[in-house]
């Protein structure tokens, strides 16, 4: 998931799956209940921790040192 480009339908339906689980867990078919708990529990989605992640991953490709990073930090400098 880090270094993997994932699309964004891919994240949607990663996002509707969770939705779908706080829904029978709380047994309710409204998704604002369902972002309320997300909040109130801390819950962050997959596409936040998606964005995350790449941001994390960009970050310690850029400052490692190596031929190959020096190459592509470009490309890796783009994306944050």
């Amino acid at each position: 998931m880090d270094a993997c480009p994932i699309c964004v339908s891919d994240i949607r339906t990663l996002d509707f799956i969770i939705t779908r689980m706080f829904m029978k867990i709380f047994q309710t078919s409204s998704v604002d209940v369902v972002k309320d708990c997300q909040t109130m529990f801390n819950f962050r989605g997959v596409s936040e921790l998606a964005v995350d992640r790449k941001r994390k991953f960009l970050q310690k490709f850029c400052s490692c040192d190596h031929i190959i990073r020096e190459t592509l930090a470009f490309m890796a400098k783009d994306e944050l």
